[in-house]
């Protein structure tokens, strides 16, 4: 946005991206519930129903962190598109990967930046890291519906509830430590998306 011009309207996509995540979130947690009322007549039976719940649950879980980095990456565009010059955003910034966009973009328009261990960034570091692992997924193959069960642990598994929560508190933690930084960022649009995951006491929030 050149300077002295002031949009008529933003269309943003950071606060759709967090509302999408958390309400995979809370579906994971829903089917979670469902399963714990079925018992499995034989283990054919068993081995169809928790190979269709855990596809069930995988896939929640998959969107929940896919769409929590897609929030952090939109968010931080939006946020160096309303104080750069977008042909100085679109030669200079748009191109940086994320984790040096979020070290670049706020020491340029502030002066400060974040620390490179700093939490914000180790969560950062890690959400992406699982967002790699997910569109750059190498199959995997089991010899025997056991040795299935006895690899699928919640330590091994690319995605996980742990890993999934992770991600939407690393949303939280980015835009708070960004609001530290630069007092006037917008940070209310986090427990807006974040609210039905508060309300059910699933996470909380320090904003």
């Amino acid at each position: 946005m050149k300077d002295g011009e002031k949009p008529y309207y933003a269309q943003t996509m950071h606060q759709a991206y967090l509302t999408i995540a958390a309400n995979a979130y809370l579906k994971y947690t829903l089917i979670n519930k469902q399963t714990a009322y079925y018992k499995y007549a034989n283990t054919l039976d068993s081995l169809r129903m928790h190979l269709f719940f855990a596809h069930q649950r995988r896939e929640q879980l998959i969107i929940s962190i896919i769409f929590s980095a897609l929030c952090l990456e939109a968010f931080i565009n939006h946020y160096a598109i309303s104080n750069f010059d977008k042909s100085y955003f679109n030669n200079y910034i748009e191109s940086l990967p994320i984790k040096k966009k979020w070290m670049i973009i706020p020491k340029l328009i502030t002066g400060k930046s974040f620390k490179m261990g700093s939490q914000e960034m180790t969560k950062l570091k890690s959400l992406f890291d699982m967002r790699d692992k997910l569109v750059h997924y190498k199959t995997i193959f089991y010899k025997s519906f056991d040795h299935y069960k006895s690899s699928d642990t919640e330590a091994t598994r690319i995605v996980s509830a742990i890993k999934a929560k992770n991600a939407l508190l690393a949303v939280s933690s980015c835009i708070k430590g960004l609001k530290k930084l630069d007092p006037e960022v917008d940070s209310a649009w986090i427990k807006n998306a974040l609210d039905p995951l508060v309300e059910n006491s699933l996470l909380k929030l320090n904003l």
